[in-house]
């Protein structure tokens, strides 16, 4: 294989600046749709299988699929999982029904080895507590609620105590994790439809996050990414801006079902663009394949993005 001899890690570069403002746009002035602008969050409105508000009555729990990328600090795992939320109150809810379908640990940019390959329930019983199984609201208007997992003695996922998700505009779809071991993207759905690499093909929207002691959820610079065409390196191709610094590189599918994604960043000027050897990070996609949870390897930094 063309790429067999790319390694995982690299320890440098982000995907692009933080800090600036939280703009809505990016890229010709079109809607980014993890921006905290819009209808205020609500509990209802995550744990109703309606999009947004408008459609009544609401229900009080809904199922969600979704992918994770975790860490120990030394090796790297991505997976999938599905879980429902249920309405505790106006202002919480808690997970039930939580199960880990697939883990695998990533070796290379489309290379990895299984190590969970049939579900197992990580919650049981699943009931609300405030410092084991909650999400919070932390504040409606900018759009983030806070959340904390024990996933008791399991071997592969390690207890979440304090982190934060940002809900995309139509509710349907979270992004977040605890800037240390675990990032996830999650869904409305009824199944985990596997990924390809054509479904990354195309032109995204995102905008760069990062999550903080507190926590709190900073929004960062917007950009556009576009993938398509063939690398350097045989694997797909990818060149985008953001804040007025162009970049590019190649990125590879590593596991269909995880529906995760590897990339690496061409330092130099090839055509075609030409990863430099080593990862830099990876995309998650969600279930309709509409939205993107992006992260660095190496800095904690993450980006949301829609097509």
């Amino acid at each position: 294989m063309k790429n067999a001899w790319l390694p995982l890690i690299r320890i440098q570069f982000i995907l692009s600046c933080s800090g600036g403002g939280s703009s809505d746009t990016a890229g010709g002035g079109d809607t980014n749709k993890f921006t905290m602008s819009g209808s205020d969050i609500t509990i209802d409105g995550i744990t109703s299988s309606a999009s947004g508000l408008s459609v009544q009555p609401m229900s009080t729990s809904q199922t969600y699929y979704g992918r994770f990328f975790s860490t120990d600090g030394i090796n790297y795992f991505a997976g999938s999982v599905h879980f429902t939320l249920n309405k505790n109150d106006n202002s919480s809810a808690y997970f039930s029904n939580f199960y880990l379908d697939r883990m695998v640990q990533l070796t290379g940019y489309t290379t990895n080895t299984v190590i969970v390959s049939s579900s197992t329930n990580l919650l049981a019983p699943g009931a609300y507590n405030a410092t084991t199984n909650s999400l919070q609201i932390q504040n409606a208007a900018t759009r983030y609620i806070g959340f904390k997992i024990d996933f008791g003695n399991n071997t592969y996922l390690a207890d979440v105590p304090n982190a934060l998700v940002l809900f995309s505009r139509d509710f349907s779809t979270m992004i977040g994790g605890d800037n240390a071991t675990f990032f996830f993207i999650a869904q409305k759905a009824s199944s985990l439809p596997p990924a390809s690499i054509s479904d990354l093909t195309t032109t995204w929207k995102y905008i760069n996050f990062s999550i903080s002691l507190g926590p709190v959820i900073t929004l960062g610079n917007t950009g556009v990414v576009t993938v398509g065409g063939i690398g350097g390196h045989g694997l797909s191709a990818f060149n985008g801006s953001t804040n007025g610094t162009s970049f590019q590189g190649e990125v590879g599918l590593n596991d269909s079902t995880s529906g995760i994604s590897i990339y690496g960043y061409d330092s130099g000027a090839h055509n075609p663009p030409m990863a430099d050897g080593t990862a830099d990070g990876g995309f998650l996609l969600s279930p309709d394949k509409n939205y993107f949870l992006g992260f660095s390897f190496s800095a904690r930094s993450y980006f949301g993005g829609s097509r």
